[in-house]
């Protein structure tokens, strides 16, 4: 994983970063930005973790109507 962000990092601009690389711009010299570094973090999983919430239920579902009795 550390060879694809490394690698991306030095191929993409500013503008063309993806998610992962762009959270190093918190990791400075000076030290770490831990505050907008957990703000950046939580605002790229909230869709996930809404979509992991609203799918569920028919996760569930299909593993249940899925499933062999025995």
């Amino acid at each position: 994983m550390f060879g694809q962000v490394g690698f991306s990092n030095k191929l993409t601009g500013r503008d063309t970063q993806t998610l992962p690389v762009s959270i190093t711009s918190f990791l400075t010299f000076q030290g770490i930005q831990w505050g907008a570094l957990t703000a950046a973090a939580t605002l790229i999983m909230l869709p996930m973790i809404v979509l992991g919430i609203l799918v569920q239920g028919q996760v569930v579902r299909g593993m249940t109507l899925g499933s062999v009795k025995g």
